[in-house]
């Protein structure tokens, strides 16, 4: 584009510089015209001289007509190039975009359960509470985590631990509404966000969700297990800090875990 540029205004300057001298050359002779006819003593002699003045000025104009369509065609192809090369970036802008938005896409996104990760979740988190504090809907959360899952990881080896993360995860994802939000937090401990709720409403769908997951059937190296989860959840009250929020959910969770495991424990 740049070197377009230059030399249409390259092309523009030559231009400029031969129609100032053409105009010049009009002005003389249509001076010299009128000198001669002041001065003229004879009609045939004065026809003589204007009519090569003229001719002079005819080819004048002439020369400037054809620099004016060089100028308009190396203005038209000059437009052209940079046209095209105005596609080129685009296309290419479009592809980086494209590229950058996958790589955020992956940033974002759990590598093994494909769900969220915990980034995505600190930033649907600030959305989410931002909402919450101007309009004061109900805002809930809840972190899950599986039970006794280092004896799965110890007992049957890390890739029954995946896979148990992976059917789990899926499961969860399953037994949500859309509008709710899950993230892998980290290990084998997963966080909710159930935005429009009341924690009191979520009660029964928090425990049909566990009740769902004991009853998936698991079974590696030729034997059969049933993994359970724990929840802790709250809701969100005046006063609230995401953090806060979230530590009192947690607290919930671990309380879930001392008192048993494979149960809910809401707190307000």
């Amino acid at each position: 584009m740049h070197d377009a540029v230059s030399n249409s205004l390259d092309g523009a300057k030559k231009s400029s510089t031969s129609k100032i001298a053409l105009n010049q050359k009009l002005k003389d002779n249509l001076e010299a015209i009128g000198h001669e006819v002041s001065a003229a003593t004879n009609l045939d002699t004065l026809k003589i001289k204007v009519t090569e003045r003229i001719s002079d000025i005819a080819e004048s104009l002439a020369q400037k007509e054809n620099i004016e369509q060089e100028e308009q065609q190396l203005l038209s192809t000059s437009l052209s190039q940079m046209q095209s090369r105005l596609s080129e970036l685009e296309s290419e802008a479009e592809n980086y975009k494209s590229k950058l938005s996958e790589q955020r896409f992956k940033s974002l996104q759990d590598a093994l359960t494909k769900l969220p990760n915990r980034a995505a979740f600190d930033e649907r988190l600030e959305i989410e509470f931002t909402r919450w504090t101007r309009y004061q809907h109900n805002l809930c959360l809840a972190v899950i985590d599986i039970d006794h899952f280092k004896r799965i990881n110890d007992g049957f080896g890390h890739s029954a631990g995946d896979r148990t993360l992976q059917v789990i995860s899926m499961a969860l994802r399953k037994f949500l509404r859309e509008t709710d939000f899950i993230a892998r937090f980290g290990g084998e401990e997963f966080v909710v966000l159930f935005p429009e709720s009341k924690l009191d409403a979520k009660l029964p769908k928090l425990e049909s969700i566990r009740e769902q997951v004991k009853r998936i059937p698991f079974k590696f190296k030729d034997k059969s297990l049933n993994a359970t989860i724990s929840i802790g959840a709250t809701q969100f009250k005046k006063g609230d800090t995401p953090l806060g929020a979230f530590d009192r959910a947690d607290e919930a969770l671990y309380k879930a875990k001392r008192t048993g495991r494979d149960k809910v424990i809401i707190t307000p």
